[in-house]
């Protein structure tokens, strides 16, 4: 009955906020970025069809793919809306969020692991160009569109990092620190750099800035994207015969896989009926143990720990006792002690 209640209340409250946006609501942030974002997409087609030039194209290709990603996340925001009193909103509903936002990590590392590959490939083809060669004035257009076309990405990128700001830092300090390989220590030093947090912090987010945050990196992943590709183009430089473009190429994506990493192995574990890391499992374990003690209960037949998602516990305990006096009077007194490291428990008894 626990379960029901709270899927309840959870339903009522997101069907309550979402179904009349408010202006500054972030789904009506998240609409407007998408439709800004699906305008610069297809000003930028136009213009590459116009003057038949792959780079633009693929450009423009590039911010289709973001388009699509957040949509994902709006999907998610809005799924809950348009669940009625008779519709299922069912266990997993409150996982849609993780969902959107473990994809969102994915699709952020595959994108700049092609935003890389491009800049080899454009590399190799200044290696092997003829000397002399001239720019033509085609080609000449399509790069200042290209320019131009990154100038308008930051101010869109800027606009949305303004937006949702308050999803950059999705961590507290934890009591322990984790132990880290050297990749990892490096990863940490730019994520806090760069966000303010480090894998040896205990997340304090739920589903909704899960989602909302993987929505922040891609505006700060992208703004940091554009800035590159200018200070290629302004600022050329070559290291081991290769160009700037690779190089900032390179560095962003070792920065996209410091600054998603915590989300990519919270958000996976969680989607794998694991226990995350802002699931303290110590102090489960420490309280599961003095149940154990407790007069009447023969032995502890199991347990499972998962979390529904970052920072919600549910845990499922089955206990031997001796009688059904012994189970009126163990079962709520078990009940207490895991809702005090557990936002949802089951105990089952056995006799």
């Amino acid at each position: 009955m626990d379960l029901e209640n709270n899927l309840e209340i959870e339903k009522g409250e997101r069907i309550k906020q979402m179904r009349l946006f408010s202006l500054y609501d972030e789904t009506t942030y998240l609409i407007i970025m998408i439709l800004a974002w699906l305008f610069h997409v297809v000003l930028e087609g136009i213009l590459g069809l116009r003057f038949r030039d792959i780079h633009v194209l693929g450009d423009a290709f590039h911010g289709f793919l973001h388009i699509l990603a957040l949509a994902f996340s709006l999907y998610a925001r809005l799924k809950p809306t348009f669940l009625n009193s008779e519709s299922l909103f069912t266990y997993g509903t409150f996982r849609l969020e993780t969902l959107a936002a473990f994809s969102n990590v994915i699709f952020l590392f595959f994108v700049n692991l092609f935003l890389f590959f491009r800049s080899i490939h454009s590399n190799i083809e200044q290696l092997f160009e003829e000397s002399g060669t001239t720019e033509s004035q085609v080609e000449a257009i399509a790069n200042k569109i290209l320019l131009g076309v990154c100038v308008f990405r930051i101010i869109l990128d800027g606009i949305g990092i303004f937006l949702f700001r308050k999803y950059k830092s999705i961590k507290t300090k934890s009591d322990e620190v984790s132990k880290t390989s050297c990749f990892g220590a490096a990863t940490d030093c730019i994520a806090t750099t760069l966000l303010g947090y480090a894998s040896d912090d205990t997340f304090s987010f739920n589903s909704k800035s899960e989602n909302l945050h993987a929505v922040f990196l891609h505006f700060y992943l992208d703004l940091l994207a554009a800035l590159s590709v200018l200070a290629a183009a302004y600022f050329p430089f070559e290291l081991w015969l290769l160009h700037s473009e690779v190089i900032l190429a390179l560095l962003l994506l070792f920065i996209t896989i410091s600054v998603s990493k915590e989300l990519f192995l919270e958000t996976g574990t969680i989607l794998l009926q694991g226990a995350p890391k802002s699931i303290n499992i110590d102090k489960i374990h420490s309280e599961i143990n003095e149940i154990s003690y407790i007069e009447g209960v023969l032995a502890i037949a199991d347990t499972k720990v998962w979390a529904l998602y970052s920072s919600f516990a549910v845990c499922y305990l089955k206990l031997k006792l001796r009688n059904e006096e012994d189970a009126r009077r163990v079962k709520p007194h078990a009940t207490e002690k895991l809702k005090s490291v557990c936002q949802q428990v089951f105990i089952e008894c056995e006799i």
